[in-house]
């Protein structure tokens, strides 16, 4: 009851206060009921109420606060304005004192758009849409944020003794374990890795940081790694963890899917919001993605290939309109054709269309309702996210680029040329660099750190 007179009266002062003549001394209620409707504009009427029925609450008998029977709150928005100050309007300032310098609004971020080849558009938070640097938003990844607590029924935990640099390093081989490191993993892991996937165990595990990861999977946490037929699985909700790796489709397949699953533990392992938070699809799937496309990028070339695979196709534009760049390339390596090659990935859109192709998915999710099982990536995450997919281009780019330059002077088909030793070389060298250059400064941008190796 007391709620509702407080109300009441205040409401009865408001209508009072709007007829007064303006810049006329404010009675003791006009000032009152002025202030709670400025309250109202700035806060929203149910705060206001909320806020109404804890004066009440501090009045009720027996309360000690020895209050007046009306509001009065040691804030700017309840205190009265002077008659001759004009009253801001609603989300504005009150305007600066003659002679301060008046305060810069930050200019408003239009957002970065992705256009389906369907004609729909989705957009990215996190990103301007004027982007075509795609530096990483902080020092650290914020898809490695932690979680606030482990979820229930998550026992692997307690994070890694060492920096995987899952965003800028993992998989890309500029780091190197030793064979006897190898060696002495396998050894002391015995049965618990599956005879199938010893040779797969033995490529992935030469690159440092994926090393490590293992090294704790089996070491730490007894992990098991079983081969199966297709696909692959990461068992993390009991223990010992469980990795299965299908074997059917190849070597490099394997390779791939070994890493992914690897990389689903290292995101639980660390605690991370994307390892632990629920979503049906897998929080973590979007970053992973990513990764596990560098490492297949990098590893075909390492191998003498171009970075062609089912797994890239999409990667280039094929669901966006405008140019689809896969295609592109594989003709102009067909043809023989450096210029046309070069020219493909020289196109300003290159970059942008392969960050679009690869955050398409997860900004999408946006579209639907976040939920129990579905989880919304942040605008730093999905930048975090932009900033990987930009390193694919840039590699990509930086490959064809020096294919085309080491066919033309060597007269080698570009066909063979990645397998050339000076492409190889170059490649190596370059990747190494870039992979320096971004640890030491990762949010300057990825298309300028490419362009000054």
């Amino acid at each position: 009851m007391y709620v509702f007179a407080l109300e009441q009266k205040l409401t009865q002062a408001a209508k009072a206060a709007s007829t007064a003549r303006r810049g006329a001394a404010f009675s003791e209620q006009g000032r009152d009921a002025s202030a709670l409707l400025r309250l109202q504009r700035a806060i929203g009427n149910q705060a206001v109420q909320r806020l109404l029925r804890a004066i009440a609450e501090q009045r009720a008998p027996g309360s000690t606060t020895t209050a007046s029977r009306t509001p009065q709150l040691d804030h700017p928005i309840f205190r009265p304005l002077r008659s001759n100050q004009e009253r801001p309007r609603s989300g504005t300032q009150p305007p600066a004192q003659r002679g301060s310098t008046p305060a810069k609004k930050p200019p408003r971020r239009k957002p970065f758009i992705i256009e389906h080849r369907s004609g729909s558009t989705i957009q990215v938070p996190g990103l301007d849409r004027d982007e075509s640097e795609f530096g990483a938003g902080g020092a650290t990844s914020s898809l490695m944020a932690p979680a606030a607590r482990p979820r229930q029924g998550r026992p692997i935990t307690g994070g890694f003794s060492d920096d995987l640099r899952v965003d800028t390093a993992f998989g890309t081989g500029v780091k190197r374990a030793t064979g006897p490191e190898i060696k002495s993993l396998i050894q002391s892991a015995g049965s618990r890795i599956d005879p199938h996937l010893l040779r797969a165990v033995r490529k992935v595990s030469t690159d440092r940081f994926v090393f490590r990861a293992l090294r704790t999977f089996l070491e730490t946490d007894k992990g098991r790694l079983v081969a199966w037929k297709n696909g692959g699985r990461y068992l993390g909700n009991k223990r010992p963890p469980t990795i299965y790796v299908g074997t059917a489709g190849g070597a490099l397949d394997t390779h791939v899917t070994l890493v992914h699953e690897l990389l689903h533990y290292v995101f639980d392992k660390a605690d991370t919001v994307l390892g632990e938070v629920r979503d049906s699809g897998g929080a973590d799937h979007p970053a992973i993605d990513a990764i596990e496309e560098r490492f297949l990028i990098i590893d075909l070339i390492r191998s003498g290939q171009p970075p062609f695979h089912k797994k890239t196709r999409w990667s280039f534009g094929g669901y966006l309109k405008g140019q689809d760049y896969f295609p592109a390339m594989e003709a102009a390596i067909a043809r023989n054709d450096p210029a046309a090659l070069r020219a493909a990935v020289d196109d300003a859109k290159f970059v942008r269309t392969t960050v679009s192709s690869g955050v398409l998915t997860p900004a999408s999710f946006l579209k639907f309702p976040a939920g129990p099982t579905t989880y919304h990536p942040t605008p730093d995450q999905l930048r975090d996210l932009a900033f990987i997919w930009a390193q694919n281009a840039v590699i990509v780019r930086r490959a064809m680029k020096t294919a085309a330059t080491v066919s033309t002077r060597t007269g080698t088909p570009l066909k063979d040329v990645f397998a050339h030793s000076d492409f190889q070389q170059e490649m190596a060298t370059f990747l190494r660099r870039f992979v320096g250059a971004l640890r030491r400064d990762r949010t300057r941008g990825v298309v300028s750190l490419e362009r000054r190796l």
